[in-house]
């Protein structure tokens, strides 16, 4: 009758070893992740169930992104049409069009960028759409976000505007500043709140995607499982000696 030892080689245990650490250590890296983005969700939860935020003067920093961030919101001000510009490159549904986007000056002090909406653009490129004028209205009510982050492009970024003061390939609040003279925050608010303008505001809703999170945290567990049983499966030997 042949006897197996339990004899696991320096190199074997080496590798596997190694792999059931990064394995495991990226399972774990994974719940956090989840835990993260669940803690986050409460958090925007939470703050779309408060009264909406009125900016009608320095009630807020205008560099705290993060005490604004997804809270509704409420501006009290007048447009600045002649700083209004489209953003191009935005898909919704499929279809290729921009955002219009219109600062708002609060309190003769500083501006609020509005982003007031999606519109199609027209089949030929050099043709931009026709869009209509903010409506005179001294509130608009939406919600604060984050601007949408800026291309990343080898050699720098060239001027939002480089080919066009009414079209902008990206969002650079520093160059509305230099434009308005004013101070710009640094949040934006999607306007939610209806007007004449037939523009779409279908906004983006924030998913924490915690249940993928959980499900690359089982998979990596599962991966470092296996690399056990081939550990155990390999470091069994035949043994020399014979059975009296």
């Amino acid at each position: 009758m042949q006897k197996y030892q339990f004899k696991p080689t320096f190199w074997l245990t080496l590798f596997l070893g190694s792999v059931m650490l990064m394995t495991i250590s990226f399972g774990y890296w994974q719940l956090d992740r989840a835990k993260q983005k669940q803690q986050l969700q409460s958090a925007i939860d939470s703050r779309s169930t408060l009264p909406p935020l009125v900016l009608a003067g320095a009630e807020v920093s205008l560099k705290d992104l993060a005490e604004v961030q997804h809270s509704n919101g409420v501006l009290r001000g007048t447009w600045l049409p002649e700083h209004q510009f489209l953003l191009e490159n935005v898909v919704y549904k499929g279809k290729v069009g921009f955002y219009v986007y219109t600062p708002m000056l609060i309190a003769d002090a500083y501006v609020v960028l509005v982003n007031r909406g999606w519109i199609a653009a027209h089949a030929r490129r050099d043709q931009v759409p026709t869009v209509a004028p903010a409506p005179d209205l001294l509130q608009v009510a939406g919600r604060f976000a984050a601007p949408r982050s800026k291309p990343v492009m080898v050699g720098g970024l060239p001027p939002a505007n480089a080919n066009s003061q009414q079209v902008w390939f990206y969002v650079d609040l520093a160059l509305l500043e230099i434009q308005t003279g004013l101070p710009v925050a640094d949040f934006v608010l999607l306007q939610t709140s209806a007007d004449n303008s037939q523009l779409v505001r279908d906004w983006p809703v924030y998913d924490s995607k915690v249940g993928m999170h959980i499900g690359y945290a089982i998979q990596w567990f599962a991966f470092a499982g296996i690399a056990l049983v081939f550990f155990v499966m390999f470091s069994f030997h035949r043994s020399d000696a014979k059975e009296k």
